[in-house]
């Protein structure tokens, strides 16, 4: 009795470490895939700025759903780069959306900006939409597509979400939408913003 007792205590001390352990190496492969995220985003937004050519003002135009340019870095296409000023944060934007891109950087999730449909989704890790739970009403916002056309925006309504599909991020009335998921409510941030 006294051994059976001994045995599952051991099993239970063991099982109780290897479950810690197992917790400490998800949590560090989390840290390292962000960290190699943010470098990554450096490299890329260095290489799209280079690309870019003058920067001149972006505004609305009546062609809706038109073509972005777009730029081919290490086998991925980028369609511009986005700004929150208050923040600090300048973010390559993918091309086409993918929810396993966009653990490592937006993505454009529709639309166009010089259309006013444009519609950019990604997460809340550090180095990525990681201010989107502070984000304010009347902060200002930009993204620059590849053309250099820097479109200005000011947040016009933060809200939360249960869910983020076409239905409710798309045909919104607002020039431009940002979304992300909060990884401590589960709820999706919605950010809706208007050109300046």
């Amino acid at each position: 009795m006294r051994k059976t007792t001994k045995l599952l205590r051991f099993s239970a001390l063991a099982a109780g470490t290897l479950l810690l352990l197992a917790s400490a190496v998800i949590v560090l492969s989390g840290m390292i895939r962000q960290s190699r995220a943010v470098s990554e985003n450096a490299k890329t937004l260095e290489f799209l700025e280079a690309y870019l050519p003058k920067k001149t003002a972006g505004f609305k135009e009546e062609r809706y759903l038109a073509e972005m340019p777009s730029r081919c870095y290490e086998g991925t296409d980028y369609d511009g780069i986005f700004g929150y000023p208050r923040f600090g944060v300048k973010l390559p934007v993918g091309a086409l959306w993918d929810k396993k891109d966009a653990e490592v950087f937006p993505c454009r999730y529709f639309g166009n900006a010089s259309d006013g449909t444009l519609v950019i989704g990604g997460t809340d890790g550090k180095g990525q939409f990681d201010f989107v739970s502070s984000a304010d009403i009347g902060d200002e916002v930009t993204f620059t597509d590849l053309r250099g056309a820097e479109y200005v925006y000011t947040v016009k309504e933060v809200r939360h979400s249960k869910k983020a599909n076409a239905g409710n991020l798309t045909n919104s009335g607002f020039d431009l939408t940002l979304f992300a998921k909060d990884k401590k409510s589960g709820d999706y941030l919605i950010i809706r913003c208007n050109l300046s």
